[in-house]
């Protein structure tokens, strides 16, 4: 269940079939309580972290580090207990499917420029005098 099944939901409530090509799933079958609709996989893909959850569990890799973390959220909502290192099954089984997503996507070259412009490096030099006063009269700059 992600936003991308939105449009296909409300296409399949007004009778109308989803375009070819277009991605993402229906909510109806859920809406109805059809059995097996829950055991879909929902990704995430932020900077340098993507995930996938499935029936209470929760996968999270970290590009920068390398590292995995597995949590069992209907016993852990919070996410405090990373339990890679002992439910190594689980693991591998989160660590192939997240595989296969993330070789699915594919994405544009102008996505690159995302995260420059979420961290973008700012300094002194880069306001002008006018911008900084307001900035300062606000508070946000001393």
């Amino acid at each position: 269940m992600q936003s991308i099944d939105i449009a296909p939901t409300i296409l399949d409530l007004l009778g109308i079939n989803k375009c070819s090509g277009a991605e993402g799933n229906s909510f109806v079958p859920l809406i109805l309580g059809k059995k097996g609709y829950l055991n879909k996989y929902a990704f995430s893909d932020v900077l340098s972290k993507q995930s996938v959850r499935i029936n209470g569990w929760k996968l999270i890799y970290t590009q920068d580090k390398n590292s995995y973390e597995l949590y069992n959220l209907k016993e852990d909502p919070g996410e405090l207990n990373n339990i890679a290192n002992f439910k190594e099954e689980k693991l591998a089984s989160l660590k192939n499917i997240l595989t296969k997503y993330t070789k699915q996507v594919k994405w544009s070259k102008s996505m690159e420029v995302i995260p420059k412009l979420l961290k973008p490096a700012l300094t002194n030099q880069t306001f002008d005098k006018e911008l900084k006063e307001k900035l300062r009269s606000l508070g946000y700059i001393q």
